[in-house]
Order: structure tokens, then C-alpha cells, then sequence
């Protein structure tokens, strides 16, 4: 599960996605990160390769093969012509948690900004405009430090970010069309009223809470039978409970969304 996670989540999900904007930086910083990337999945397959062994070696072939070709392979390059034989990654260092931290904090924003967008039925590459707020000394900094990436990542076109001494001690309540949320750390808006009228944004999700709601009741009907959760494997039941919580969760946020949404004008009302 563990390994499941760093590949499928922090290799996958958020570094390559990372990594396109510095190869398409120039060729110095294309050739560092390629040499990383390299590097990182050769390591992630030696990890890999004792529980997947047939799909890790077929994968490892050519990754020598492209470092060979783009001639990053003299110093990232497996030296093993067989991952089997390769040595195990070993754990060198000491993790950085300060750093770890921060870029968790970065993943929570553009979190929260994806599945705001998703929960407004609008389109994964929608940009939205946002604004982010500080409550926790040296966020900004970090955003405007990694903007690029954090904009390219959650599609926030544009992003501001302000501080207290900015903004005043107190954050100012939403205005029409806008939908806040608060994370440790900061305080995000998003502008949905941009992206669509908001009494079609405030149909799409009713739409959402409804089917959330009826699937939530379907598991929730299969969870008090005691046919199921008696004779069931234990891993099916303690998955079906998660995701009861998973659908109750989404309709509160859909909840509080439909009624942030309420009374929200028109994209090109002139009194927005």
C-alpha cells in the first residue's frame, strides 16, 4: 500500500506533473529534470520489482534504452543490465520534514481548488480565477516562491496572494459568485461565477448532491444488513464503509456550495 501510494500519488500524480513545466524550460533545466525523472523511476522499480517482477524488468529495458539515447545514462542509467540483479535503493539521508510540510500545504491548495472545480460540475481544465490568503506565517512567500507550478497544477488563472498586513487582520466575507474555503495554513476563494451562470452551476450541483445522496443511501442500506457485513470479507466491508464516508462528505461540501452559490449574479451582471 505504501509503495502503491508513493507511485500512483507523489511519483505520478504530482511529480511528473511537476517536472512537464521544467522541460519545457530550457534545455539545462530539461536535462536535470529528465536526469532526475531517470533516476527516480530506476530507483522505484528496484523498490517495485519483488512484487511486480515481469512488468518492473520490461519497464526498466527501456528506461536504459531512452537514457542510453538522450545520453543522460552515464550517470543515471541502471548499471545492471537485469533489474534483478540490480542492488535495492538504499535509505540514504535524512528526510527533510520542513520541507515535506510545505509541500504538503501546496497539495492541499491545489487540492482544494480541483475538487471545488469538480464539485461544480465544471471541466478539470476550467481556469479559475483565486485568491489566497496567509494565516500562517511564511505561506505566501512559499506560493509566490512556486506560482508557476501551483497555477499550471491547479489551473488558477489568474492567483493572488495576500498576507494579513495585506489584507487587515480579518479576511473579508466572499462577494457574490465567490466560494471560500478555509485549509490549515491559508484561506482560499474561487471565482465559480465566472466560469458559468451561477443558477447553471447551482443546478449541475443539486444534480451532484442528489446522486451523492442516493448512492450514499444504497451503501448505507448494505451496511445495516447483517447478511452482508457478517459474511462479507472484512477488507470489502471496511472499503464500503469508507466509502459511505467519502459520499457523505461530498454531499456536506456540495451543500455548503449550493448555498455559497445562492444569489450569486450573473457572469456579466454589471453589478458584480
Amino acid at each position: 500500500a505504501v509503495l502503491y501510494r508513493f507511485v500512483w500519488n507523489d511519483f505520478c500524480d504530482w511529480y511528473v506533473e511537476l517536472a512537464k513545466a521544467r522541460l519545457r524550460s530550457g534545455p539545462a533545466a530539461a536535462r536535470r529534470t529528465a536526469a532526475t525523472l531517470g533516476r527516480v523511476l530506476d530507483e522505484t522499480l528496484r523498490l517495485l520489482h519483488p512484487v511486480v517482477p515481469f512488468v518492473t524488468e520490461e519497464i526498466h529495458e527501456r528506461l536504459r534504452a531512452a537514457l542510453s539515447a538522450s545520453r543522460l545514462g552515464d550517470s543515471t542509467a541502471p548499471p545492471a543490465p537485469l533489474l534483478a540483479r540490480a542492488e535495492f535503493p538504499p535509505a540514504d539521508g535524512e528526510r527533510d520534514l520542513g520541507l515535506e510540510e510545505r509541500f504538503e500545504a501546496l497539495q492541499r491548495l491545489v487540492t482544494s481548488v480541483r475538487r471545488l472545480r469538480a464539485d461544480a460540475g465544471l471541466p478539470p481544465d476550467q481556469p479559475l480565477p483565486v485568491r489566497v490568503r496567509e494565516t500562517a506565517d511564511g505561506f505566501a512567500a512559499l506560493l509566490r516562491d512556486t506560482a508557476g507550478p501551483v497555477q499550471s497544477l491547479g489551473r488558477m488563472e489568474p492567483l493572488a496572494v495576500e498576507t494579513p498586513e495585506e489584507t487587515g487582520s480579518t479576511a473579508a466575507n466572499a462577494p457574490p459568485g465567490w466560494v471560500s474555503l478555509v485549509e490549515s495554513g491559508f484561506e482560499v476563494a474561487v471565482e465559480l461565477g465566472s466560469a458559468a451562470d451561477p443558477a447553471t452551476l447551482s443546478d449541475r450541483i443539486e444534480k451532484q448532491r442528489r446522486r451523492a445522496d442516493t448512492d450514499a443511501a444504497k451503501l448505507a442500506k448494505r451496511l445495516s444488513s447483517p447478511g452482508f457485513t457478517e459474511r462479507a470479507d472484512p477488507a470489502v466491508v471496511e472499503e464500503t464503509r469508507d466509502r459511505l464516508a467519502a459520499l457523505r462528505a461530498r454531499e456536506e461540501r456540495l451543500a455548503t456550495l449550493a448555498a455559497e452559490m445562492a444569489g450569486a449574479p450573473a457572469p456579466n451582471d454589471p453589478t458584480r
